[in-house]
């Protein structure tokens, strides 16, 4: 069956009409006996409550349709750039990808990123200009910026006939037909090409011959030979330059009004990949890499989860693909990554939110497994004899992080593993309990992606949380040095305590963080077994420095005296007597505060360099380096953590959401008096 499947991403910025063009698909094909509408609430794709108050999509959506003798798995995506997971997820299932754009609004940064997302996974590329009756819509223009942005390979094989905002059909370019499509008969007729339109079907054509002619060698001699290309060189070649990446088709549609629907589904038939021209790249037990296909028939069984939902009423759902032999009911599979058996014991096949049992999934196809106890997201199922592990797409670093705090304190315990549950279905968050602060956190894409994950807690789980923006990890330290002594004398009748150290604070300089202990007793001053409670002692006193409470760092600190009572001594009281020589020593060193700073990557559009350098500056960043990559510019800086809170929100609306960052930990620096002061002052009002 494999050769009758195609598996397709509908992928695109927010507003492109992904998800009308999904249900004009459904219903264009005879799968759906009625066509629903976002603003209804009734979409097939677009089925939690949440997408429909929202009217937009947040997750993907797997919507199969059969249409002739073809079963094409549609993956419907969210368009905001914030769920990047999803558009992953659906990526690392698909065959082929379909980038729409809208041809009122014209390419956005999430048409660009859908395209640098089909471009890692190396499938072929096909754009769909939809909206193209839409009032100051423009067909033409979208295209030639296509054209212009992704390459002069970009080609159309669609004209739209409209006239006066109304489309009258659509100009098949390869096989020279004109469709009509008759919506109240949900059919499409063909005609004969408009006169008015002859001259420009032409150029389209001799256009479309050109370049499929510079596709390979194989079709530049042929057209050099003969001056033109067959009608079957045309349309072989033509696929195989789509499979080869080498061509990028353009096609027309209006999803409400289903025009070139049916053109658009004959399409994806014709023209794209069945599982069986694609491979699959592995690893090995011993992390070598293999290519894998649906042709190794006599191979195991391959199965790669990429996608996980908890459904409340059937459970925890795994959205797999079999990428070799048939995954069926009853079976034991192995998972490798977690090195545990599954049993199989229920399958689906679904459609938005309906669920349909099945029996198998074949070679190719895509299902859901139910109720998998150690199986997540990205893990492979195969066979135990011979394990391996199939390659995944790579997710872009979350960038806003906040502290999560639940409005009740029963939810306390609840409401991490309720975010656990979350993190499954959506990979490209992360889920932690801080140690320093002991505060739960999450880092995710951006504040609309914050505020999904907030309702889906409360629609779910029933937990209500708010956000708050992280402390940040400040540190002490000391810039001068100090000669001290610390002793501690208890007596209260009877065994009493005695401990007594001269110690020599000073900033370790070979910018290490931990304590630099230095014994340099002599003559047993301080006894041996005594030592080691001193720097236990110090190393405990540590954690709270003497200015704020923050951890101190980078100090060295030189015993080279002491005394002791032969009865009284203890661990505890040399302890005791280093905490004290910690106090009075710290204080008198010139104690200063750290701040992190951060090492910062970011790809800024060129046209917005100099307000994001403006914002750096503010910032106290300091620019480290800038190297032009395409139509941006790559900077390196480093920027202190407190003012990078909310820098992916800043960011977005500095670029208008093109400009991407990264971070990392650098170093922490000494923050001026100024700030310190500032600091102090805020600390003792709350």
């Amino acid at each position: 069956m494999s050769k009758e499947i195609r598996n397709i991403a509908l992928l695109g910025h927010q507003g492109s009409g992904k998800t009308m063009t999904a249900e004009a698909l459904l219903y264009v094909s005879h799968n759906t006996a009625r066509f629903g509408h976002i603003i209804e609430g009734n979409t097939v794709s677009d089925y939690e409550a949440e997408e429909k108050s929202r009217q937009i999509s947040i997750q993907t959506s797997l919507l199969p349709l059969l249409y002739q003798n073809y079963k094409i798995n549609i993956l419907d995506t969210p368009g905001y750039l914030e769920f990047v997971g999803e558009r992953m997820q659906a990526l690392q299932a698909a065959d082929s990808a379909f980038i729409e754009v809208s041809a009122r609004s014209g390419i956005k940064v999430g048409t660009e990123r859908a395209y640098e997302a089909a471009k890692q996974k190396g499938v072929p590329i096909t754009f769909v200009i939809n909206k193209i009756d839409k009032e100051n819509s423009s067909f033409e223009k979208v295209y030639g910026d296509l054209k212009e942005r992704f390459g002069s390979n970009t080609v159309a094989l669609q004209i739209p006939v409209i006239r006066k905002h109304i489309i009258e059909g659509i100009i098949d370019v390869l096989h020279g037909t004109f469709s009509v499509y008759d919506l109240k008969k949900n059919e499409t007729v063909l005609k004969e090409i408009p006169a008015d339109y002859e001259e420009q079907y032409r150029a389209s054509y001799n256009e479309l011959m050109e370049i499929i002619s510079e596709s390979s060698e194989e079709y530049l001699s042929a057209y050099l030979d003969n001056g033109v290309l067959t009608k079957d060189e045309m349309i072989t070649g033509l696929k195989k330059g789509i499979l080869a990446g080498e061509i990028y088709p353009v096609l027309c549609i209006s999803a409400q009004y289903c025009r070139g629907v049916q053109l658009l589904l004959d399409y994806i038939c014709e023209s794209m990949p069945a599982p069986k021209e694609e491979t699959f790249h592995y690893h090995d037990e011993k992390n070598e890499e293999h290519e894998g296909s649906l042709s190794d028939s006599e191979a195991e069984h391959v199965g790669f989860i990429f996608k996980t939902v908890a459904d409340p009423f059937v459970g925890k759902l795994s959205f797999v693909k079999v990428l070799r032999g048939t995954l069926s009911v009853n079976s034991t599979v192995y998972n490798a990554n977690k090195n545990r058996e599954e049993k199989i014991n229920s399958l689906y096949t679904v459609r938005g939110k309906e669920q349909k049992t099945i029996e198998s999934i074949e070679a190719g196809d895509i299902g859901v497994i139910a109720k998998l106890q150690f199986s997540n997201t990205n893990d492979t199922l195969c066979d135990k004899t011979s394990p391996i592990f199939v390659d995944h797409l790579t997710y872009e670093l979350p960038t806003l992080e906040r502290v999560v705090v639940v409005s009740k304190k029963a939810d306390e315990d609840k409401v991490l593993s309720a975010l656990t549950k979350i993190q499954e279905e959506d990979p490209s968050i992360i889920v932690y309990r801080d140690p320093e602060f002991l505060q739960l956190r999450i880092e995710t894409m951006g504040e609309t992606h914050l505020e999904i994950i907030k309702s889906k807690l409360l629609q779910k789980f029933d937990i209500e949380i708010e956000y708050e923006l992280p402390k940040v990890p400040y540190r002490e330290t000391i810039k001068g040095r100090a000669d001290v002594q610390g002793k501690y004398k208890k007596q209260s009748g009877g065994h009493g305590q005695y401990g007594d150290v001269k110690i020599i604070f000073e900033p370790r300089t070979d910018g290490e963080d931990e304590l630099l202990f230095i014994n340099k007793v002599v003559g047993g001053a301080v006894p041996k077994q005594y030592i080691p409670a001193v720097e236990k002692g110090l190393e405990e006193a540590m954690e709270k420095g003497v200015l704020a409470g923050f951890p101190l760092i980078r100090l060295q600190a030189t015993l080279y005296d002491g005394t002791y009572h032969s009865v009284d001594s203890s661990e505890f009281a040399f302890k005791a007597a280093a905490s004290l020589a910690y106090k009075q020593g710290i204080t008198q060193a010139v104690p200063c505060i750290l701040e992190p700073v951060m090492k910062v990557e970011m790809d800024i559009p060129s046209e917005c360099i100099g307000d994001v350098m403006g914002e750096l500056t503010r910032k106290r960043g300091r620019i480290l380096g800038m190297e032009e990559v395409k139509n941006s510019e790559h900077i390196t800086a480093e920027v202190p953590q407190s003012e990078m809170l909310n820098f992916t929100t800043e960011l977005k609306s500095l670029t208008g959401a093109r400009g991407r960052f990264s971070s990392e930990f650098a170093r922490y620096e000494e923050l001026s008096e100024e700030l310190s002061k500032k600091l102090l002052d805020h600390l003792e009002r709350i």
